[in-house]
C-alpha cells in the first residue's frame, strides 16, 4: 500500500547466526541504505542482529512529477506487499496468446529522468555499472531510440515505491553472500518476511523504539548507542548520522537532540518483573515505552501497530481485495494492553 509505514523483520532459517560477523553487518547496513535510495523509500529505523534484522520503512506514493498521467495511480501498486503468485490477474495479456499464458504486466504509470535513474542505479550498483547505463542511454537517444531507453528503465521502475521489491533485494544480497561464504546452497531465510502496518504518530514511535532496543533486550549491549548496527547508534555520528536523524525527526516529530532525549527516557522506563503478567490479566495498562522492554509477540507479529482499530479498518479498505491480512486480534490486544494516552516516548 503506498504512503504507508511498515515494521519489517526477517529471520534466518533455523535461527542460524550467519550475520554475526561485524564486517558482514556493515555490508547489510550499507545495502539497506543503498537499496532504500534506489527504491525511493525512507528508512526510518533499522537494526541488524546476528540471526535477523528489523526495519521501520516509509513507502511514499510516487511523486506527481514522475507520473505519466497525474490523474491515475500507478499500476505498479498492484505489485505491493504480496508475492506475485498471490495476485489475481488484474489485466489482460492481450493478443493471440494461449489461455494459460502468464498475464502481461501493465506499464508502471511513471518514469524517471535519465539523470535521476542513473543516480539511483549508482546507489544500487555503484558508479561503474551506473555509468555504463548512462553512456548506453545517451547513445540510444542520440540515434532517436528514446523508446528503447524507456523500455530498459521499466524493470527498475517496478522495483521502486513498493515494499516487497525493496525487502527482496536486500534479502537476495544477504542470501547470496551467506551461501557464497559458507559454500552452501538453499534457503537462507526461514520465510518471506513479516511486514506490519504502523500508524503514524504513537504507533510509529513505539515501533521505532522496539527496533532500536533489540540489542539491549537481547543482552548484547547495555546501551543501544553502543551497538553500531542500529539507527540509534548511527544517529550519534558516522556515515548514516544525517539520514538516521531525519528518520527520527519524521517519526517523533522532533529534531534529533529532542528525539534522543525522548528515546533515552523510553529506554529507561523499565517495568517491574510482574508488569507483563498484570498487563495480560487486564489489571494494568502499560505505557508504550514500557512495552518495548518485554517480549510481546503482538509487536513483532501483529498485522498492525496502532492506537485504535479505526486505523486497521481504514487500512483494510485501502488494500487490494484478497490481501492475506491477519485478523485485527493482535491490534485489539495492543489497544487493550497499552495506555495509548501517554506519549510513546
Amino acid at each position: 500500500m503506498p504512503n504507508g509505514t511498515y515494521h519489517v523483520t526477517s529471520r534466518l532459517t533455523e535461527r542460524a547466526h550467519w550475520l554475526r560477523d561485524p564486517s558482514f553487518k556493515d555490508m547489510i547496513v550499507s545495502w539497506m541504505h543503498g537499496v532504500a535510495e534506489f527504491s525511493g523509500v525512507e528508512l526510518l529505523a533499522w537494526c541488524v542482529m546476528d540471526n535477523h534484522f528489523h526495519m521501520l520503512v516509509y513507502v511514499p506514493e510516487v511523486p506527481e512529477k514522475y507520473l505519466l498521467d497525474p490523474f491515475e495511480s500507478p499500476d505498479a501498486y498492484a505489485f505491493g506487499m504480496r508475492p506475485e503468485e498471490c495476485n489475481p490477474p488484474l489485466w489482460s495479456s492481450g493478443g493471440d496468446v494461449p489461455a494459460d499464458a502468464a498475464p502481461r504486466r501493465p506499464p508502471t504509470g511513471f518514469t524517471l529522468p535519465d539523470d535521476e535513474m542513473v543516480r539511483r542505479l549508482t546507489a544500487l550498483y555503484g558508479e561503474k555499472r551506473a555509468y555504463a547505463f548512462k553512456r548506453r542511454w545517451e547513445k540510444l537517444r542520440a540515434k532517436g531510440q528514446g523508446s528503447t531507453v524507456e523500455a530498459e528503465k521499466e524493470p527498475f521502475l517496478r522495483r521502486m515505491y513498493s515494499l516487497s521489491p525493496f525487502v527482496k533485494t536486500i534479502k537476495e544480497r544477504i542470501a547470496r553472500h551467506v551461501n557464497s561464504t559458507l559454500g552452501r546452497s538453499g534457503h537462507v531465510f526461514e520465510g518471506r518476511f513479516f511486514s506490519g502496518l504502523v500508524e503514524d504518530g504513537r504507533g510509529a514511535c513505539m515501533a521505532s523504539l522496539y527496533v532500536d532496543y533489540n540489542p539491549v533486550r537481547a543482552g548484547m549491549v547495555a546501551d543501544a548507542a553502543e551497538y553500531r548496527w542500529c539507527s540509534f547508534a548511527a544517529a550519534h555520528g558516522g556515515r548514516y548520522a544525517e539520514s538516521s536523524r531525519n528518520g527520527y525527526a519524521r517519526t517523533f516529530g522532533k529534531e534529533w537532540p529532542e528525539a534522543c532525549v525522548a528515546i533515552r527516557h523510553a529506554f529507561a522506563d523499565v517495568p517491574d518483573t510482574e508488569a507483563e503478567e498484570r498487563m495480560r490479566s487486564g489489571e494494568e495498562r502499560l505505557r508504550p515505552s514500557q512495552l518495548i522492554h518485554l517480549r510481546v509477540p503482538e509487536l513483532s507479529r501483529g498485522a498492525y501497530v496502532a492506537a485504535n482499530v479505526a486505523f486497521a479498518a481504514k487500512t483494510r479498505a485501502c488494500l487490494a481485495k484478497g490481501f492475506p491480512s491477519a485478523s485485527s486480534g493482535t491490534l485489539l490486544k495492543l489497544v487493550a494492553m497499552v495506555d495509548w494516552g501517554t506519549a510513546a516516548a
